[in-house]
């Protein structure tokens, strides 16, 4: 069985680009995020190589997850 499900968003790629990308203010966005803490910021302006903690209420319990980006595109 495949589901597809589609949204349309009226914004530009940069501007969805820089919310997504905005991992630090994520839970302000996104109502599932309880706490984010960076744990390493990486050294240039670049996305690739930040590593975080995140704390996420799943199925009425925390759940805490460590993510890092290995590979941006533009």
């Amino acid at each position: 069985m495949q589901v597809i499900r589609a949204t349309k968003i009226k914004a530009t790629p940069k501007k969805v680009r820089d919310i997504v990308s905005d991992i630090e203010h994520a839970g302000e966005i996104i109502s599932g995020i309880k706490k984010i803490e960076v744990l390493k910021q990486p050294k240039d302006k670049t996305i690739v190589g930040l590593k975080w903690k995140e704390t996420r209420e799943f199925m009425g319990k925390d759940a805490i997850e460590v993510m890092w980006i290995t590979d941006a595109k533009k």
